[in-house]
């Protein structure tokens, strides 16, 4: 009987202090940023479920051809074994610039990065203008206690003809 009591109340805590973890969350700009730099570091360590926790499983990436969408896997399965298979060496957003609209969230930026690529050896992309649309969604913690989750839904670099230091694009 005891042993119940005491499942109980530990039960109890852990839910009070998941509960209140939930409503102490800072901004929504300080989440977004807080992910933006997670998934920075988990690029340069080669985590790739720590950038993938904030990919969404409905993340639009730049069109491909017809023909290529035809054998292209799920664009957040693309990331992955771009990650897998990528060294990231050094990746940067610079001039990061958020816009919140309700459960919506437009983060502009540059970006830059030092990688390599098995295919392609070591690379130095420059995205000079980058839009990545955050959308919040609905996660859970303990399964039941609502903790809603910005996610990255859409990537579009913005001015393609001056992305600098990738060979099949002008670099």
């Amino acid at each position: 009987m005891w042993a119940a009591i005491i499942g109980l109340l530990g039960l109890l805590t852990l839910m009070v202090v998941n509960l209140v973890a939930v409503l102490q969350k800072p901004s929504d700009e300080e989440q977004i940023r807080i992910a933006l730099e997670e998934m920075r570091q988990a690029s340069l360590e080669g985590r790739t479920g720590g950038v993938l926790q904030y990919i969404s499983d409905s993340i639009e990436l730049p069109s491909l051809s017809p023909e290529q969408e035809l054998y292209a896997s799920s664009a957040k399965s693309q990331i992955a074994r771009f990650l897998r298979q990528a060294k990231i060496m050094r990746l940067e957003f610079k001039d990061v610039s958020i816009r919140v609209e309700g459960s919506t969230a437009f983060v502009e930026c540059a970006i830059e990065a030092d990688l390599s690529y098995p295919a392609l050896g070591e690379l130095s992309p420059r995205f000079p203008r980058v839009v990545m649309e955050f959308r919040r969604e609905e996660g859970k913690r303990l399964l039941v206690i609502p903790d809603p989750v910005w996610r990255v839904v859409r990537f579009q670099p913005i001015q393609l003809s001056d992305i600098r230091g990738l060979p099949w694009i002008g670099g």
